[in-house]
């Protein structure tokens, strides 16, 4: 089974290079997504769609000669789950680190519904969303050597907001094997999104890791190694109903 990696919003194929490697020498094929207008400059995000980001994950879907396993943190969860509805004859199964169905806040909910209402009646202008403290990352060496974006065109968070309101109106589609694992600290989704989750996809096999020592960017904060040991422990659920 071929295994696809998917980075989140304003992250790089970079944040999925730990978990890569370590499952790479396991003897899985992997291949680490770089999403469109991600991995160069804020600015790239200006010219890029919700529709972009679906169709690379597509495209490598496509060119696996195998079936799939797609690893999605936080937006890539949310295009994990978009992909297992479209293609689950392909996708057998998917692992959401930190899937951002739903935003911690009301001020960010609230933002982000505006975002998305004013993108559909007028054109979008050039402005940025900054992350005042940067990436929501606990370990502090790994937060420094951080490279994502610092802040993101208010265009592309309406692209995300479009992606994510679309996921979650396909959830009760869901039926492949999902392994679903999130940080009680996270301050980016809300606390009950992976109950959201679990409560609407119609997995038969479903399980759920609760970490407590890192942030939101669990592919290269405090729990990684942790990150890995489900994912691979989960594989072989699906293969042999034995973790």
């Amino acid at each position: 089974m071929d295994m696809i990696l998917i980075h989140g919003l304003s992250g790089t194929m970079t944040d999925m290079e730990f978990i890569a490697g370590t499952i790479a020498i396991e003897g899985h094929r992997v291949f680490n997504v770089s999403l469109p207008g991600h991995g160069t400059k804020p600015e790239a995000l200006l010219s890029v769609s919700m529709q972009d980001w679906i169709d690379t994950v597509e495209e490598q879907i496509h060119a696996c000669s195998m079936d799939v396993f797609i690893v999605g943190q936080s937006m890539g969860a949310l295009l994990a789950l978009y992909s297992s509805v479209k293609h689950p004859e392909k996708v057998k199964g998917i692992a959401l680190l930190s899937p951002a169905i739903r935003l911690s806040g009301r001020v960010n909910r609230l933002f982000m519904t505006l975002l998305y209402q004013y993108s559909r009646v007028l054109p979008f202008p050039v402005l940025y969303y900054t992350k005042v403290n940067g990436a929501d990352i606990a370990d502090p060496a790994a937060k420094k050597g951080y490279s994502a974006y610092n802040k993101i065109p208010l265009k592309a968070l309406a692209e995300f907001e479009h992606l994510r309101r679309l996921v979650r109106d396909m959830l009760g589609s869901v039926t492949v094997p999902a392994l679903m694992v999130y940080s009680t600290n996270d301050h980016t989704i809300a606390d009950n999104a992976v109950e959201i989750i679990d409560r609407e996809i119609r997995s038969t096999i479903k399980k759920t890791t609760v970490l407590t020592g890192s942030f939101h960017v669990l592919s290269v904060d405090r729990d990684k190694e942790r990150v890995i040991a489900a994912i691979l422990g989960f594989q072989r659920l699906i293969k042999t109903g034995v973790t």
